[in-house]
């Protein structure tokens, strides 16, 4: 997401609109891992398409599409954290549920700290 944004950024698109996750990418214990971030060109209403890559042993493969949008990146009602009118719901048991419900995150992954709520609004840190 981090590769994804600062590619936007440089590009004058500062939100990520959309980002489809299609599969992990898998670091090797040495060594390194090739990544690069793919920019298209603005559309009709200045955003553009991204897709993440890397390559390994001469394989490139994609983890994800997306886009870009121009706007400010701020996310209206969210000028100051927590969002204002937001009730907080916090995410103490979350991993276990999903975990009955079939998802399974490791600890690397287990990275939600809190949650609100704002009518249908859900905000996550």
């Amino acid at each position: 997401m981090e590769l994804v944004l600062q590619a936007g950024l440089w590009l004058g698109c500062g939100v990520v609109e959309e980002l489809t996750l299609e599969g992990p990418l898998v670091l090797p214990e040495r060594g390194g891992v090739e990544v690069q971030v793919s920019v298209g060109g603005v559309d009709e209403v200045g955003c553009r398409s991204v897709s993440v890559f890397s390559c390994r042993g001469g394989e490139w493969v994609r983890h994800a599409v997306g886009v870009l949008g121009v706007g400010d990146g701020v996310v209206p009602g969210v000028g100051v954290w927590p969002p204002v009118g937001a009730e907080r719901v916090g995410v103490a048991g979350v991993y276990e549920v999903l975990a009955e419900r079939g998802y399974v995150y490791g600890p690397v992954f287990q990275g939600l700290r809190d949650a609100w709520r704002r009518g249908d609004e859900i905000f996550v840190e």
